[in-house]
């Protein structure tokens, strides 16, 4: 148990700290909003006719403007962007920037959780508000009589109206929002999620009707309906009642202060509250003698709350839709429905593990998706690639685009190669390059594509067939690039020692960094990090061949450059085909290193076998792929002991 919750402090105990801070603002809020309205003198009528529903509800909008003011914030990418990748910005505040979809979550639930109660405070306030009718302060009521039905007032007010049309919107968005709802249609999700606009502009009109309101001629009309003279004063000293109800202990009345309490609501034919008759009755009180109380509407305090947050979000998606546009260099059909895209943009530049949002206009003009980036741009090589898993409507209708626009494939085969025009790709007028494209499915090269460009126009020539014409090209789909973003990959480098655990398609991150490894192996030299493990399952071996490629290079690069212990990759395939796995090593002999294995990962050994094999040191564990492999991943770093003080850190990839 100590263990754990050591291991738990140094992984998510900022987090913890801060979401602990984060709920006791809004207790504090709460609280001070809620006495304000329950002591303040301008308040005394309504709250004679409301009760603690004023109180309530008051406190309760309070944060929810807090909260549907703070929740954009953690989705302006560009803001977290720039305060994570300043040279100062420490170790736990980075964690906390990745994790700042985290917090958009819990602002979200408190969020849900406050405007439940406050619904509930309106009903309730409805209640009272006819209960309580009163000609004399009719201004004040919302009823137009006695006895209203408490259902006419909700639906036939401003507040009313917006206040159902928001309590629907807000439980669409949560529901759409929930994991499985997500993840059956993420489009679904984006679209729904979307509707915090019109939440937001409601939340603007909900005060606008001034239902609330407040006395303003408190010097002249001292709330109350008596004054007390306290008997036990020779001078006769005449005391004015503090507004009622009062709690027991209250600070601001005195010793010697005289307090009358009010009777309930205040019925027709009386004296400003009470009747002569009971106003005599009544020892040492007379009734007021004071003008009538005046009330105006409360000011509206949404749109303070939302001025600077909707402000920065609205540039922040302004900045989105127009993007940076980068052409498409080379397009790879891999198997098991994954597609390898090539970019150029000249003013994009990327570091390893790092993400880009991609957006295609030709699918949807306004949604865009995150990925990973495989390899970045460099001096030499000025592209950067992802690999997308085909596994959505929105990618499903980009493969379809690749397929249908000039990209077709080379004798049925799955693997297409295609260069587009660009003048700063491509200066010389003219310039042959060739690309050999892999059946990766059949583990053999099917063909060699020789590209010829000129200024005006390219063709493909894959085996002799004419594959793209100039026309073709014209027709190409644009894409427009969002970022580069920070992910908490980044920080492989930063440990001496790291563990990358890859689920499938959560190898992409890793692949970064081992394309930097071989192309910029003199980087390499000046980072802290001097071991790697890199753990891989997949279902099937041919998932494998994404990158294998990419893996042998690498080790032998560092097997020339004597460091053959700097990295270590596991290969283990759940859905094991033993005939595969020994196609794969006579492939590559130099997979030999890697162990190639059948069946999950055992963690539990690993871990222990690393605690004992660095000791005294802080590991970095990597984790990308699926909910469950992040769960048992992040459970092993959390309870694995260590009696050579091993401190694992746990970091998931997440968007």
């Amino acid at each position: 148990m100590v263990t754990r919750l050591k291991n738990y402090l140094a992984n998510d105990g900022a987090r913890a700290v801060f979401l602990l801070m984060w709920a006791a603002t809004n207790a504090i809020l709460f609280y001070f909003t809620f006495l304000y309205y329950y002591y303040g003198p301008q308040f005394y009528y309504l709250h004679q006719m409301l009760g603690y529903g004023l109180c309530i509800s008051r406190a309760t909008a309070a944060c929810i403007n807090l909260n549907a003011c703070v929740i954009l914030l953690p989705m302006c990418r560009n803001i977290t962007r720039v305060i994570r990748g300043y040279r100062l910005t420490c170790r736990v505040l980075r964690r906390l920037l990745d994790k700042s979809k985290s917090f958009h979550i819990a602002c979200g639930y408190m969020l849900c959780i406050m405007a439940a109660i406050h619904c509930g405070a309106h009903v309730f306030n409805s209640i009272n508000f006819s209960k309580h009718f009163n000609k004399r302060y009719g201004e004040i009521n919302v009823a137009s009589f006695s006895n209203q039905h408490p259902i006419i007032l909700i639906m036939t007010s401003v507040p009313g109206i917006t206040g159902i049309s928001m309590a629907i919107l807000l439980c669409m968005i949560t529901y759409s929002a929930s994991s499985s709802s997500r993840r059956a249609n993420y489009r679904r999700f984006w679209k729904i999620h979307h509707l915090f606009i019109l939440f937001y502009i409601l939340l603007l009109l909900h005060a606008c009707s001034g239902v609330l309101k407040y006395q303003t001629n408190i010097s002249e009309h001292i709330p109350g309906c008596f004054v007390g003279f306290n008997s036990d004063d020779p001078n006769g000293t005449v005391f004015v009642a503090e507004p009622e109800p009062e709690p027991e202990g209250n600070p601001r009345l005195s010793g010697d202060m005289v307090v009358v309490p009010e009777l309930g609501p205040i019925p027709e034919g009386e004296y400003f509250g009470h009747s002569s008759e009971e106003s005599e009755s009544v020892p040492n009180y007379v009734p007021c003698r004071q003008p009538e109380p005046k009330f105006k509407s409360c000011a509206t305090e949404a749109w303070i709350w939302m001025l600077i947050p909707l402000t920065l979000y609205i540039i922040e998606r302004g900045t989105r839709l127009f993007g940076k546009s980068a052409s498409t260099t080379k397009i790879v059909e891999h198997p098991n429905d994954v597609l390898e895209i090539e970019f150029f943009n000249k003013s994009i530049a990327a570091e390893p593990g790092q993400s880009i949002w991609i957006r295609c206009p030709s699918v949807s003009s306004i949604e865009s998706h995150p990925f990973t980036l495989t390899s970045v741009p460099t001096k030499h090589h000025p592209y950067f690639t992802i690999h997308m898993a085909v596994t959505g409507e929105w990618t499903g209708k980009v493969k379809d685009l690749f397929t249908n626009h000039g990209v077709k494939r080379a004798n049925s085969s799955r693997s297409y190669s295609e260069r587009q025009d660009s003048v700063e790709l491509f200066p010389k007028a003219l310039l042959n390059c060739e690309d050999t494209v892999y059946n990766q499915t059949h583990n053999r090269t099917i063909s060699t594509a020789k590209v010829e460009q000129s200024a005006d126009v390219k063709i493909a020539i894959v085996n002799g067939a004419l594959e793209t014409s100039s026309s073709e090209i014209m027709h190409q789909p644009r894409f427009y690039v969002d970022g580069p973003y920070g992910t908490p990959m980044q920080d492989i480098f930063r440990y001496s020692t790291s563990v990358c655990v890859a689920g499938g398609i959560g190898i992409t991150p890793y692949a970064a960094v081992l394309n930097m490894i071989r192309f910029n192996y003199n980087l390499l030299e000046k980072r802290k990090l001097r071991r790697i493990y890199l753990i891989w399952t997949c279902r099937s071996v041919s998932s494998f061949e994404w990158f294998i490629d990419l893996i042998n290079a690498v080790q032998s690069l560092l097997w020339n450059r004597n460091r053959p212990d700097f990295l270590n990759v596991y290969l283990h395939v759940t859905s094991a085909d033993f005939g595969e796995m020994r196609c794969l090593s006579e492939k590559y002999p130099s997979l030999s290193r890697c162990r190639l294995q059948a069946g999950r990962p055992q963690f539990k050994d690993m871990f222990r076998e690393l605690s004992e094999r660095h000791q005294r040191s802080t590991i970095g564990v990597f984790c990308c792929g699926s909910k469950s492999l992040n769960n048992a991943v992040r459970e092993h770093c959390l309870r694995t002991k260590s009696k050579t003080r091993a401190n694992f850190v746990f970091n998931k990839e997440s968007f």
